[in-house]
């Protein structure tokens, strides 16, 4: 599995197009931009077990998370790899960068 500082290069929000997106499960970072030094900052770490690109956007809708225009992703295979990957990044990001979120998902539901 990826480790989170793998996460593929930042990319616009709002270029996002849900209706063109694929359906896709994996783990994200929503960032801002540091104004001192340009570079990213994580702020919001979040995964999808149906549709990454869409909790992506839903995501940025939080109030909490107004602002935040840039994110990075990484698709996985499993709802279980998504989940698995979101804590990782989470545990690893919390205390650094003051993440918005107060914990991760409950993990995908088991059938």
């Amino acid at each position: 599995m990826k480790k989170p500082r793998e996460y593929v290069s930042s990319k616009d929000i709002s270029k996002i197009d849900l209706s063109v997106g694929p359906k896709s499960i994996g783990a994200f970072l929503i960032e801002a931009i540091n104004p001192n030094s340009g570079k990213f900052l994580p702020r919001y770490v979040g995964c999808s077990y149906d549709n990454l690109m869409g909790e992506i956007v839903r995501s940025t809708l939080r109030k909490e998370n107004i602002g935040f225009n840039r994110y990075r992703l990484v698709e996985t295979k499993t709802p279980q790899g998504a989940w698995a990957l979101e804590c990782k990044t989470y545990h690893e990001f919390k205390e650094v960068n003051n993440l918005t979120n107060s914990s991760t998902s409950e993990g995908p539901k088991k059938e």
